[in-house]
């Protein structure tokens, strides 16, 4: 459903993969955005610019085959963006064509950032699998990220469960151009990570971090009041980034 600013609704249309994200940008550099919704590049209007190739022609399974998460980018002048589709990860370019796929326990979450000085991509497949691309599709790095309770882990009704958010992860723009990091979210107490894998940093904690079971009658061990949630973001306005980590009961600000 696409509204204007009276909150008039413009379109109302399904799209090929629509599913939690969309990204907005001027893809195609003719001065307007576009908004890649699902497996399609639609304009303003809501008309359809193009669907992705390897989709063209095809039918979907809305459940099993949407789009989840996108990290678009600009990379020398042109636009790409890598695709979390809950059964494939996606690598495509402005017109739309796939540059690459590769099949994947359940990718929905990916980002885009530097490593030592080269692109990579980084896809969490829930906590099944963890991920790290090079541009050209090679795979750099593969694993699952340790959970971290430094005062153990709270109880939760599903043990079994896996923990998983749907947000599990932000960049943190580094410092000298080469090397981006990822604030990773998803097992427990935030800690950071490089793009292959490798814890960085963990922050220091208080006995307050300890998670409290939240009064919800299905709450899951990735609520919010069991584990944590973080942003980057630069509160004090001196050009660099703080790490934010919050539970339903405090915050803690640190500084990178």
């Amino acid at each position: 459903m696409i509204l204007n600013n009276e909150f008039e609704i413009i379109k109302n249309s399904d799209y090929k993969g629509a599913g939690h994200y969309i990204a907005v940008d001027d893809v195609n550099q003719d001065g307007s955005p576009e908004i890649l919704i699902g497996y399609q590049l639609v304009n303003l209007d809501g008309e359809v610019i193009w669907t992705l190739d390897c989709w063209q022609k095809r039918e979907i399974d809305p459940q099993g085959q949407h789009v989840d998460h996108v990290a678009a980018q600009w990379i020398d002048g042109k636009w790409y963006a890598a695709i979390a589709g809950s059964d494939m990860l996606y690598f495509i370019n402005a017109q739309g064509k796939a540059l690459w796929t590769k099949e994947l326990p359940h990718p929905q979450y990916c980002l885009v950032g530097n490593y030592q000085g080269e692109k990579r991509i980084f896809v969490l497949n829930q906590r099944k699998m963890m991920n790290s691309f090079r541009m050209d599709g090679s795979e750099a790095w593969r694993g699952v990220l340790p959970e971290n309770w430094p005062v153990g882990k709270p109880e939760c009704r599903k043990p079994e469960r896996p923990i998983h958010m749907d947000d599990p992860a932000a960049l943190v723009p580094g410092k000298d151009g080469k090397n981006d990091y990822i604030l990773y979210k998803e097992g427990g107490w935030p800690y950071l990570i490089d793009f292959n894998g490798k814890i960085v940093k963990r922050f220091p904690h208080t006995k307050s971090i300890r998670a409290k079971k939240p009064a919800l009658p299905f709450h899951r061990i990735n609520d919010i009041g069991l584990s944590y949630e973080a942003e980057v973001s630069d509160i004090n306005n001196d050009q660099k980034p703080e790490i934010l980590i919050y539970n339903r009961e405090y915050l803690w600000i640190y500084k990178l």
